[in-house]
């Protein structure tokens, strides 16, 4: 009796706390946003994961609803929504922050319960409600110790994907299309709905976290793998769900779309088996040509270690959709 009577006065706390009584459509509002780290800059490209609780939402409105239909303003670009809306548990740190909170909600709630049920000697009270803050706490450390901290990026992965990638190259924005990229980024991450999760129950607050664009999280100009040949370099693209870049993927107007790395360089390229393309800066006339059709030949080299043993320099490469 008494553990069910203090679960349903935590809950009510915890209630107030996230949807105080009274609150108006004008007090609605997004709190600090945290961040998360970016999502992966080689499947979501250019995202970041930052989070916040949704503050004064009115009394008997839906809040995953409320939530899945509040804009912010992030970093200077506007989010019409966020990409998952989380309602989490009374004991949670991603909303308390420390043990000390978790415990003092679940203390107050212990005091309540006690009162209740006429055992509102103040000895019991104090020691009942040690008993819950130490465990309390317990929980947060242990819940953080399990990478809690890892999962709101990882929440928002599937929802945040961007399904139609808004320039050339997936993962990568050319120094042409750096004005206004990142609207750009996130009105493709907006054409996905809005992703609800509920952890452990719900009930403490609810946070909307949004895939901010960040070039910071960009995947970097070209990806090298040191001795690979390039069956390694396609199957490495498949592993993340993607393809070897083409040739014309690659290259526009004979130069490299994403710059030329200072030295003698190899791409492969998805047009065929143990297709290369030169994008490296010794051999200005080998720019953006094959192997074959600069040098007369596939390389040697290309299905067994990649260029490395012969240029010294990586396999050098791109992945597209």
């Amino acid at each position: 009796m008494f553990a069910r009577t203090l679960l349903v006065c935590a809950a009510a706390v915890a209630a107030t706390v996230a949807a105080p009584s009274g609150a108006a459509a004008e007090d609605l509002r997004w709190g600090s946003f945290k961040d998360n780290g970016c999502i992966n800059p080689l499947t979501h490209p250019g995202l970041r994961s930052k989070s916040a609780v949704l503050w004064g939402i009115p009394g008997g409105q839906s809040w995953e609803a409320t939530c899945a239909s509040t804009p912010a303003t992030i970093d200077g670009v506007r989010f019409a929504h966020p990409a998952v809306c989380v309602n989490t548990a009374l004991a949670d740190p991603l909303a308390s922050g420390v043990g000390g909170v978790v415990g003092g909600i679940a203390c107050g709630a212990t005091a309540l319960a006690l009162a209740v049920i006429n055992q509102s000697d103040v000895s019991d009270i104090l020691a009942a409600c040690g008993d819950v803050i130490v465990a309390g706490a317990d929980m947060v450390t242990e819940t953080i110790e399990n990478g809690y901290y890892d999962r709101p990026a990882q929440a928002i992965a599937g929802q945040a994907r961007v399904k139609r990638w808004p320039f050339r190259l997936f993962g990568a924005v050319t120094p042409r299309e750096r004005s206004g990229w990142k609207a750009k980024l996130a009105a493709a991450v907006g054409h996905n709905g809005v992703g609800q999760l509920k952890q452990n129950g719900g009930g403490l607050n609810i946070w909307g976290v949004f895939a901010v664009p960040d070039e910071t999280c960009l995947p970097p100009d070209y990806i090298g793998l040191r001795n690979a040949p390039h069956d390694q370099a396609a199957q490495a693209c498949r592993e993340l769900g993607q393809r070897l870049c083409t040739q014309a993927e690659l290259c526009a107007s004979g130069k490299p779309v994403m710059g030329q790395p200072e030295g003698d360089y190899w791409a492969p390229v998805g047009d065929r088996p143990n297709a290369w393309i030169s994008i490296g800066t010794s051999y200005p006339e080998r720019l953006c040509r094959t192997h074959k059709d600069a040098l007369g030949q596939q390389p040697q080299w290309g299905t067994v270690l990649g260029p490395m043993p012969v240029t010294g320099k990586p396999t050098t490469l791109r992945c597209c959709r």
